[in-house]
């Protein structure tokens, strides 16, 4: 048994019950790996162990991901947290910002991919790899080390988080993730991944993409978009990676409102990127945020700047182009591009009794 592994089984848990969180408004890499916990405790321990998270489950693919699977996960305000004597942070880490868990409340076990901080250094328990792509990789090689055999739901769910924390094994994936998902890939049912790939998605989601289409700017190897409200915060990331993609751009910065918080995305398709210390030095003084390599996330609280949004929005345009060495001139609307533009086809002349 390796050393993580025997830490975390003898740490000194009663019979629970244990809350397992996953950060706020928690992807596929986080929900599974809490679930994979969850389990890990059950089987060896004998716990009683609940999987919790906070905001909310939005995107198509992550909805269909708990759905499909039954994974067993339920938003905080149906729990009673007063009657959890322990808890654990799962893809995540304390004082970050991004989780219910309350600022110096420090959890019993901390497992993460991120970068190590140093509130987590006072868990009782941590296990933070940052060489990992995803943290479902450590959480599948606690099971596969205590010899559990993994539900076929539960290995789907496991596959499906490495796979889209690291984008098909193509975004900071170590070979402990390319065995993890072999692993899995013998083990989940691969019709329920299909369809969870490929979920059905609502008209309205179509309506935002469209508005984010259309208030996409683009510069000297960089895009940004900055939107007012969003149906969901997992819209802002996904906006993100699909904006770095652009032919020629190496960082993109996505914004966009849900409640009273404005949510940031940074991606970058450089190789030695550092987007979580971009999103830090982008939101100093402003919110709080994170990330690592070539993916960087944070948020702020509306309530506590002077700013309107857009004036916000706009400070934070200025940040990330002086940061990423940009001139901001350079920035104007994708649709008026000129790389943008779609030019009609050229006349085809077409001789009798040829094939075009």
């Amino acid at each position: 048994m390796n050393d993580p592994l025997r830490r975390l089984l003898a740490l000194d848990l009663g019979r629970g019950p244990l809350l397992v969180l996953t950060h706020d408004n928690p992807d596929p890499d986080s929900i599974a790996s809490a679930a994979g916990l969850a389990l890990l405790l059950s089987e060896v321990r004998g716990i009683d162990a609940t999987v919790g998270y906070s905001g909310i489950i939005g995107r198509a693919e992550n909805r269909a991901m708990v759905e499909m699977l039954h994974l067993p996960v339920r938003h905080i305000a149906e729990l009673d947290l007063d009657g959890y004597q322990h808890f654990a942070l799962i893809d995540a880490q304390p004082n970050t910002g991004n989780s219910v868990v309350d600022d110096g409340h420090i959890p019993d076990i901390v497992i993460d991919h991120h970068p190590l901080r140093e509130a987590t250094r006072r868990a009782r328990f941590f296990d933070v790899r940052e060489a990992l792509g995803a943290s479902a990789t450590i959480v599948t090689g606690y099971l596969r080390e205590a010899g559990i055999a993994i539900p076929r739901d539960l290995a789907t769910a496991l596959l499906y988080g490495i796979r889209s924390e690291t984008q098909d094994l193509g975004r900071e994936a170590s070979d402990d993730d390319f065995d993890a998902y072999i692993y899995l890939f013998h083990l989940a049912d691969t019709q329920k991944l299909a369809a969870i790939s490929r979920p059905a998605l609502d008209p309205r989601y179509f309506t935002q993409l469209a508005t984010a289409l259309d208030s996409l700017m683009v510069g000297e190897r960089v895009s940004v978009c900055q939107l007012d409200n969003v149906m969901d915060p997992d819209f802002v990331p996904e906006m993100a990676d699909f904006a770095v993609r652009l032919t020629g751009i190496e960082w993109s910065l996505v914004t966009g409102q849900y409640a009273h918080r404005l949510h940031l995305s940074i991606r970058s398709n450089v190789i030695e990127a550092n987007a979580g210390e971009l999103m830090q030095l982008l939101l100093e003084g402003l919110g709080r945020g994170g990330g690592h390599g070539m993916r960087g996330g944070g948020n702020i609280d509306l309530t506590t700047v002077e700013l309107t949004l857009h004036e916000l929005q706009e400070r934070l345009c200025e940040r990330f182009l002086r940061l990423t060495g940009r001139d901001a001139e350079t920035l104007v609307p994708m649709r008026a591009h000129p790389r943008g533009r779609i030019e009609p086809p050229s006349s085809v002349v077409v001789e009798r009794g040829t094939k075009p």
